[in-house]
This record gives structure tokens, sequence and C-alpha cells, in this order.
């Protein structure tokens, strides 16, 4: 890929690195990076935007979406393979939430 935005890649992986070391898991929700992005970054990040970096590069990939039963709230669980060795889980992590496979 070419050069534009490899700043915020690099703050991306570096908030999956943290994440990964910090709660010791092997998927990151992509809230969870949005947190960490705006706590850590001046200016933050949209939550489209990060979704658009994660899924355009191919040293992210995505674990699992789940749904929250009723509603069309989503959130997807993403990992950097060459970061975090599975398993990954395949279960909801929440109650009232349903997985929602991704398209491969």
């Amino acid at each position: 890929m070419g050069k534009k935005g490899n700043r915020t890649v690099a703050q991306i992986e570096k908030a999956f690195k943290v994440i990964h070391e910090r709660d010791n898991v092997n998927e990151v929700s992509i809230r969870q990076v949005k947190g960490w992005l705006d706590d850590n970054t001046r200016d933050g990040m949209n939550i489209m935007r990060l979704a658009n970096f994660l899924s355009k590069r191919p040293s992210f990939k995505m674990v699992r979406r789940e749904r929250k039963r009723g509603t069309t709230e989503t959130e997807s669980f993403w990992t950097m393979p060459d970061l975090m060795q599975g398993p990954y889980q395949e279960d909801p992590s929440r109650a009232g939430w349903v997985v929602d496979t991704p398209q491969r």
C-alpha cells in the first residue's frame, strides 16, 4: 500500500499491542481500539474511519461481529495475526449479544 495513512496505521498497531499486553487477549473490540486512540492521540479517531483502516489493511483480520439482540447495534472484533495467535472466541462475549459471522 502507499504511504497514505502510515502514521495512523502505526498508531492503530500500537493500540492493538498495548491492549494485547494489558488484557492478555487474542482479539480486540473496535471500540476498545477507538477508546485507546481517543485517550492517547491528539485528535482521536472516528469509528467509521477506524473500520475503514482495519478492513483495508492485510495486517488486521476480523474475527467476528456481534449484534445486540433486538437491535441493529453491532460491534466487531479484530486481531493482528502476526501479533495475536489464536484461539479466537466463537461465542458472544456478552449476554444479550449474538454472533454475526463475518464475510470471508
